[in-house]
């Protein structure tokens, strides 16, 4: 057991959630230990020789965790779960990024109360220390005044960031050809924004931003 936990730990997580836990109608966040289903799947990773089947069980499990990465839980099967119909994600525009420095743009829509998607991003990735940051006030960031603003990290890992905290991930550069999804903190809304910047915090600089409607 001791084995399987030590794995379930160190693999990172997925971004994409389907209700507040991540997990979806037919499942519960639970501790992994109590999760037979995963616990078997990890059994197997390991027993296996067969290097694509490991990264398949892999990737599966990946997917199934949820909550925060200290509390070790996953998304687990609930039994006897009765079928309801799926429900279709209604995407509503916020806006698009402004480019000012960086070659900024890309469309932001709300997929759900706490998770932003991020359509055709583009960023050249040239920020020393850049990532997205969002605020409740305003039209845009102010350099004097960022602290109290909101760090939405990503990849998202279920860990949450204060602006001041140095571990904060580093954006990469998108050329368009993905989509972002971000997750709020917990407490804070997609209501609650109104606006979305790529800010770089060693020289203060708002490299673009989308202001919501």
């Amino acid at each position: 057991m001791f084995v399987i936990l030590t794995v379930f730990v160190c693999l990172p997580i997925l971004t994409l959630q389907l209700s507040s836990d991540g997990c979806n109608l037919y499942e519960s966040c639970v501790p992994i230990r109590t999760c037979d289903p995963i616990i078997e799947e990890l059994q197997a990773a390991k027993a296996t020789t067969n290097k694509e089947k490991k990264r398949e069980i892999v990737n599966y499990v990946k997917s199934k965790i949820c909550g925060a990465r200290e509390d070790r839980l996953i998304c687990c099967p609930v039994e006897n779960a009765i079928e309801e119909p799926v429900q279709q994600v209604t995407e509503q525009y916020l806006g698009d990024f402004v480019n000012i420095f960086h070659d900024i743009s890309g469309q932001v829509y709300a997929v759900s109360e706490n998770q932003l998607l991020i359509k055709g991003f583009t960023y050249d990735g040239e920020g020393p220390d850049a990532f997205f940051l969002a605020g409740e006030s305003g039209t845009k960031p102010n350099a004097r005044a960022t602290n109290g603003d909101i760090v939405l990290p990503y990849p998202y890992t279920g860990e949450e960031y204060q602006y001041l905290d140095s571990n904060i991930p580093i954006l990469p550069g998108f050329n368009g050809n993905e989509e972002i999804l971000l997750t709020l903190p917990r407490g804070v809304t997609v209501s609650d924004l109104k606006w979305l910047s790529i800010w770089c915090r060693d020289y203060k600089v708002n490299f673009g931003h989308a202001t919501f409607q």
